[in-house]
């Protein structure tokens, strides 16, 4: 693997209230790898140059507020099966592509004793790597199909039996969502705490998606949150005790998919 890059970022003040930031990455991205697991032996190599952006403006409304909105755009390298089956699953996969869109509000208020952060997002992916399940007629080390009675899944000739498919696809993708935070210090000693966080997941095509048939994606509640409160008692030889209690909250996940190509 070989990478090549730069990048160069920049914030302009127009006025006391406003601020513009700025970037710029290029990127070089070389892989290549020599795979033979003693059936089949073969290169594969991968190649993409990329150039990013991002671009900001926020606005300090106040000391202690600020009002912020971003765009950018990000990616990952081109990518290949870590572990085929046979030679026509050894192949490389197109690496990812995202623009990504952000509005939020940042707040020390009362003398600093509330902080409260509230942001809302908008990712876009162009495309992701995603596995790609389903079954596939057993081949030869040249990659030729061995002639059998199994019916081939791709409908070709019948075979002589099939592997699993071990293959990645790309597939473009939605993500929407917010966030808050808010920490609370009424008096010197107490400190309360709350967080909450809204996901809400998308593919175009569920079937070569990475995700259920219901929208859902792998690992990623569409709701969590968390609360929590601590109190500082300070002992008569300086020393302290601070009691806290915490909870946590999340909705429930998919543990696992893996789509059918």
């Amino acid at each position: 693997f070989e990478n090549t890059s730069g990048f160069a970022h920049g914030i302009f003040k127009l006025t006391d209230v406003v601020r513009f930031s700025v970037g710029a990455r290029y990127s070089d991205d070389k892989k290549h790898d020599d795979f033979d697991n003693t059936v089949f032996a073969t290169p594969v190599d991968s190649n993409e140059t990329r150039f990013d952006w991002l671009a900001g403006v926020d606005f300090q409304l106040g000391p202690s507020m600020l009002l912020y909105t971003t765009a950018s755009t990000g990616y990952r390298p081109p990518a290949y099966n870590p572990r085929p089956f046979q030679r026509s699953q050894f192949v490389p996969v197109n690496g990812e592509e995202m623009i990504a869109y952000e509005l939020g509000f940042k707040s020390d208020l009362f003398d600093r004793r509330l902080r409260m952060n509230v942001a809302g997002f908008y990712s876009d992916y162009k495309q992701r790597i995603v596995p790609a399940g389903g079954q596939q007629c057993l081949q030869d080390p040249n990659g030729n199909s061995i002639p059998g009675a199994v019916p081939d899944p791709d409908g070709g000739p019948p075979c002589l039996a099939l592997l699993p498919r071990t293959n990645y696809v790309n597939s473009p993708g939605k993500i929407k969502g917010g966030e808050f935070e808010a920490v609370f210090a009424p008096i010197d000693n107490l400190r309360l705490e709350a967080t909450a966080g809204y996901t809400n997941f998308t593919a175009d095509d569920p079937m070569t998606g990475g995700i259920t048939a219901s929208g859902a994606p792998v690992y990623v509640p569409e709701w969590n949150g968390s609360a929590a409160v601590q109190y500082t008692l300070n002992l008569s030889n300086g020393s302290t005790i601070t009691p806290r209690w915490d909870s946590f909250l999340q909705t429930q996940i998919c543990s696992s998919v893996t789509s059918a190509l």
